[in-house]
């Protein structure tokens, strides 16, 4: 019973127990009684309340645009979720608003933009991933006509490492003409 109330009371697992006890009438009925050691709906409003994800949600628009403001790069961060959703499909995460495009039968990352104050700021930029090989296939560029495309500010970046099609580059966007060099070759290509 300690383990069971463990369970459902701190971790949220839909979890219960159920002991059964038989009566036998004078008349020749018979009776079997059932009592559960949580209340079941108890059980289940407890388990979906607070649910059995310790994984954060991810951020919504609204959140990533107040952080861009809060990290003053709003403008600039605004200018390129324009640029590039004519040419990308744009989702977010737990930090970042994704774009991604159709890449040999599936769908993957591109562009990271992340807005949070932890990465961007007024005077670095706003902060971005770029998969490298990816955005050259899109476009339809050779690696080195991709890698003069690239905003100034960048350092080489894998997600995974000694993987190509996971390597590129991070670093911060700090005008509209490193955005438009970007989205431009995108948009060129579809």
């Amino acid at each position: 019973e300690r383990i069971i109330r463990y369970l459902s009371d701190r971790h949220s697992v839909n979890i219960n127990a159920a002991t059964f006890q038989y009566f036998p009438a004078s008349d020749g009925a018979q009776f079997l009684a059932r009592v559960f050691l949580i209340e079941p709906s108890a059980v289940e409003q407890h388990s979906r309340a607070k649910g059995t994800s310790k994984r954060l949600p991810n951020l919504s628009p609204e959140e990533l645009a107040r952080h861009a403001q809060e990290s003053g790069v709003e403008e600039l961060y605004e200018y390129a979720l324009q640029s590039f959703e004519p040419c990308l499909k744009k989702q977010t995460t737990r930090s970042s608003m994704r774009f991604t495009g159709r890449l040999g039968g599936s769908t993957k990352a591109v562009v990271n933009l992340l807005p949070l104050p932890r990465d961007s700021s007024r005077t670095k930029g706003l902060k971005y991933q770029l998969y490298k090989h990816r955005f050259g296939t899109l476009a339809g560029l050779n690696e080195e006509g991709a890698e003069a495309l690239m905003p100034a500010c960048r350092k080489d970046w894998a997600y995974v490492q000694n993987d190509p099609d996971w390597a590129g580059y991070e670093g911060f966007m700090r005008a509209r003409e490193e955005i438009d060099r970007l989205a431009n070759a995108l948009t060129r290509s579809t």
